[in-house]
């Protein structure tokens, strides 16, 4: 049931219906891939670390019944651009870098999707539109960012997870105690980073506002904790 390595000179790569899992680096670095396709009983449930890092397609296709995205699996996809989950995925977990240095320029955050390691979306830095499924209780659309709730059970959402690539001006509301890591990594565009009065915001996270064009930026009273790297390559950062 697990596929551990494929073929380096063909260019579509058919996943049986009885594969469950693609391991780590299967397809890693596979320069002539240029297609994916799956049985239409797909029961592929897990795609490993780095299974399809580093190769050159332009789109993929995650079968509904993947549950879990592993570390790095699409990093390093320059050329990736459509990144498709269906709206009936059971998609649980996105992993740690796992679409760094994608060019995807849209998602959709399916209703069982619950979490998103760290730097999951490393330099993404054509990712403008995010979409959620309503019935998804832990993320939604707030502005210009996602936002989630750090425990399932409760009523507030309270941290930041991603704020659109093209985003110019960041009003962080005072509700949010959490900027999340890389969840401003790349915003090229992004000059000026505003609080809300009385805001909550407690910890930002490691490259948070990494490579971006931040000029200046003034901290809320009750920020306690900044992570390494948070303001990484912020080269025209004059005042904090």
């Amino acid at each position: 049931d697990t596929l551990v390595f494929a073929r380096r000179d063909i260019q579509t790569a058919f996943i049986p219906s009885f594969i469950k899992i693609i391991g780590p680096y299967s397809f890693n670095h596979w320069v002539l891939l240029t297609k994916v396709e799956y049985s239409s009983n797909c029961k592929l449930e897990i795609i490993g670390e780095d299974a399809f890092s580093d190769i050159s397609i332009e789109s993929i296709k995650i079968p509904a019944s993947v549950t879990t995205i592993e570390r790095c699996t699409f990093s390093v996809c320059e050329s990736l651009k459509e990144f498709e989950i269906p709206e009936n995925s059971n998609l649980l977990s996105i992993g740690e870098c796992a679409l760094m240095d994608a060019s995807i320029e849209s998602l959709l955050i399916p209703s069982k999707l619950k979490t998103f390691k760290d730097r999951w979306c490393h330099f993404t830095s054509y990712l403008k539109n995010i979409s959620i499924m309503e019935d998804n209780k832990l993320f939604k659309i707030y502005d210009r960012f996602v936002i989630g709730k750090s425990d399932e059970n409760q009523e507030n959402f309270d941290f930041l997870l991603f704020a659109a690539r093209d985003i110019k001006i960041a009003y962080i509301p005072n509700f949010i105690e959490i900027i999340k890591s890389d969840a401003f990594n790349d915003c090229n565009e992004l000059h000026s980073v505003e609080f809300e009065d009385e805001s909550k915001l407690r910890i930002i996270e490691k490259e948070a506002f990494s490579f971006t064009g931040i000029v200046d930026i003034y901290l809320p009273k009750h920020l306690k904790q900044i992570d390494y790297q948070a303001f990484r390559r912020c080269d025209d950062l004059l005042n904090v």
